[in-house]
């Protein structure tokens, strides 16, 4: 359904970043006030006056059974110029020095094989390997830089003044 009459928002119980999102979007971008929802089952009951927010696999599997599509990533970048982060490693403050660096050595062996996952994850959700290569050069950032911290800051001011929360202070390291 076109975005503009969309009357009621099923939110997926996967992903509070991607339902967050999407309401700042509705707000801030579309300027649409919408009724959230919340079901149960793998995909809602999409209607008339429904749409839904799916993530990750079931969305990149499904999205060709939909006939509008909105890549939430993609329209938060026309709305603020900025990347957007859906998640993140995240540690208490104590953490030890030694452990992140660890961490940081198995994000790179990650990144430096990435290739070797393109086969297995392409027989897994039956998608051509060309396919996969793209998602995960395209569309995953292995690295935080300035402007995605930037993005990330932006985001979760407006969730806090959308959703009346405060929330706490991220390091990133």
């Amino acid at each position: 359904m076109p975005l503009l009459e969309i009357e009621n928002l099923y939110l997926d119980w996967h992903s509070r970043s991607s339902n967050g999102l999407a309401k700042v979007l509705l707000k801030h971008y579309w300027k649409k006030q919408v009724n959230f929802l919340t079901h149960n089952e793998e995909f809602a009951p999409v209607n008339d006056s429904s749409a839904a927010v799916y993530i990750g696999d079931k969305a990149i599997q499904n999205k060709e059974n939909y006939k509008y599509v909105y890549d939430l990533a993609e329209e938060w970048y026309k709305m603020t110029g900025l990347g957007f982060i859906f998640a993140v490693w995240a540690f208490k403050n104590n953490i030890e020095s030694e452990f992140i660096n660890k961490f940081h050595l198995a994000l790179q062996y990650g990144i430096d094989n990435k290739s070797e996952n393109i086969e297995k994850w392409s027989k897994l959700f039956n998608m051509t390997p060309e396919y996969i290569s793209e998602y995960f050069s395209k569309y995953i950032e292995y690295q935080i830089n300035d402007k995605l911290i930037k993005g990330f800051q932006m985001y979760l001011k407006m969730l806090a003044e959308i959703e009346d929360k405060i929330y706490p202070e991220i390091k990133f390291v």
